[in-house]
Order: structure tokens, then C-alpha cells, then sequence
């Protein structure tokens, strides 16, 4: 029992996340308050739902993960945003 990335780092839809996992044969574990919204797209034999009081871990979590997973000190750790925030697509006039 080990985390394992399926994909490169992604900004896409549930619906597109739902397509990737039904291809994959492993086992897969998925997590977030966005299960609420769209928990009825992650179904299958090899998929798993977390515990809802799993959904948003705690920073302190991630950065045990971070370290037995990458064998990073916890200093060596910082968040890698996949999106801008509202504030900059605003800024930049990026629409959705």
C-alpha cells in the first residue's frame, strides 16, 4: 500500500479526471471536498473514495507525505499552484 501518481500534474474537468481513472487497472483512492459536487463521476471496480474527514488534509499531513515520498526535509517543501488565483486571471482578463 503506497501512493503512486497516474498522470502528470493536470488542470482539467471532473469529467476528464473520471475518463483518465476508468483507463487505469490499479486500485485508486480519491479525495477533496469536490466529491460532494461530483462524487457520482468516481465510480468503478478499482476506485475508492476516501473518508469525508479526509478530503482536505492538514498541512502537517502533506508534509509527512512530501517527506517519506520524496525524502525532502520539511523546509525543502513549497506548494506548486497549478492555476492562478481569481486575483491574477482577473488581473491578466483570463476568462473561463
Amino acid at each position: 500500500n503506497s501512493l503512486k501518481r497516474i498522470s502528470q500534474y493536470l488542470v482539467v474537468t471532473p469529467e476528464e479526471v473520471s475518463r483518465i481513472m476508468k483507463k487505469k487497472d490499479e486500485k485508486i483512492t480519491v479525495a477533496g471536498d469536490g466529491l460532494k459536487a461530483y462524487g457520482n463521476l468516481f465510480k468503478g471496480k478499482n476506485v475508492e473514495k476516501s473518508e469525508e474527514p479526509l478530503w482536505i488534509p492538514k498541512a502537517s499531513s502533506l508534509l509527512t507525505l512530501s517527506h517519506q515520498r520524496e525524502e525532502k526535509e520539511f523546509n525543502e517543501v513549497a506548494p506548486l499552484y497549478l492555476r492562478l488565483s481569481h486575483a491574477e486571471e482577473n488581473k491578466k482578463g483570463i476568462k473561463k
